[in-house]
């Protein structure tokens, strides 16, 4: 008699087979979300380095033509090749562009053409408008005849017009990182709430967020409604805030693009009555009216130097 060995197939319960594949699910939803969150992380990266790039070229455009630019209509799409990205300013000293709660302040798109950048840098990774803020008055021509508080780069008076706060931690205290920003760069970031599409003038929903809230302009955009000018930086506290803020000073251009000939020293600061109060710029002398008493080869002047952040520096104070 033949001994027949019996192979027996063992198959999956149900039970089994269901958490296979609930595993399988969660570790693919992980892979999925890390793939996720690598993406939005490059693509926050990518927009960093084109508002970075934007700063760059303002610092240049102001090297050149001694004024920041006005923003650009933000009501322009990508595919108008004919105003997208151009400054808006009708008249010398003005700006186009949204006014704000002071009717100093201007609310549009980076101006790219002015800057010599292409159109994508006036658009963040997410597909939308990248909003440029400026105070109009330091886009004032240069002036060779200084006028003290007028509108230009160099003589406009440092009143706070824009506040940039940062929220902490509680999610309700904020503190002040700066009260004397003259230009914002804002990209809305991944969620894009208060954003405006890059092809066409359409703004997107508003924020929930309170600090994100902030830096979203009334809409309509074209209305009368004006803005403070009350900026948030990333709330930490808050995953629905994902804005992308970028503020400077009127001193960090100077420093970092080594403009402090645009800075006067005012005939206000000239005291002593040997000299007939004038206003100088950056590095210029002012010399006294009438030379030194006595018997001199090169007869000396008591002089004066327009110095650093429009001081007045002594070179000559006293006649030998």
């Amino acid at each position: 008699m033949n001994n027949q060995k019996k192979t027996f197939l063992k198959a999956y319960t149900l039970i089994e087979l269901s958490i296979s594949l609930m595993i399988i699910s969660l570790i693919m939803a992980g892979i999925f979300s890390m793939a996720t969150g690598s993406v939005v992380k490059s693509k926050v990266s990518s927009t960093n380095d084109k508002i970075n790039k934007i700063y760059r070229a303002l610092g240049v455009y102001l090297i050149t033509n001694k004024r920041l630019p006005c923003p650009a209509s933000l009501n322009d799409g990508i595919n108008d090749s004919a105003n997208f990205g151009v400054e808006s300013r009708p008249s010398s000293g003005d700006c186009g562009g949204f006014s704000g709660s002071t009717s100093n302040l201007r609310y549009g798109m980076v101006p790219v053409r002015q800057l010599n950048l292409s159109s994508d840098y006036a658009v963040d990774d997410f597909g939308n408008k990248i909003s440029y803020i400026i105070d109009k008055r330091y886009t004032g021509d240069f002036m060779t005849n200084i006028v003290k508080d007028a509108a230009s780069f160099g003589t406009a008076p440092s009143t706070q017009l824009m506040t940039i706060k940062e929220k902490q931690l509680d999610g309700t205290s904020v503190i002040d990182l700066s009260q004397v920003a003259i230009v914002v760069i804002l990209s809305h970031g991944p969620n894009g709430l208060g954003a405006f599409n890059a092809n066409d003038g359409t703004q997107n929903l508003a924020p929930s967020d309170s600090g994100e809230a902030e830096n979203y302009p009334s809409t309509p955009y074209n209305s009368a409604t004006s803005y403070d000018g009350v900026f948030y930086s990333e709330a930490l506290n808050s995953d629905d805030f994902d804005d992308i803020l970028f503020f400077k000073s009127r001193v960090d251009f100077v420093n970092d693009f080594s403009m402090q000939n645009l800075i006067p020293c005012y005939s206000d600061g000239v005291t002593d009555a040997s000299f007939t109060p004038t206003s100088k710029y950056y590095g210029q002398y002012l010399y006294a009216n009438s030379d030194c008493s006595g018997t001199f080869e090169v007869a000396p002047r008591k002089t004066q130097k327009c110095g650093l952040n429009g001081q007045w520096e002594w070179i000559l104070q006293n006649c030998p």
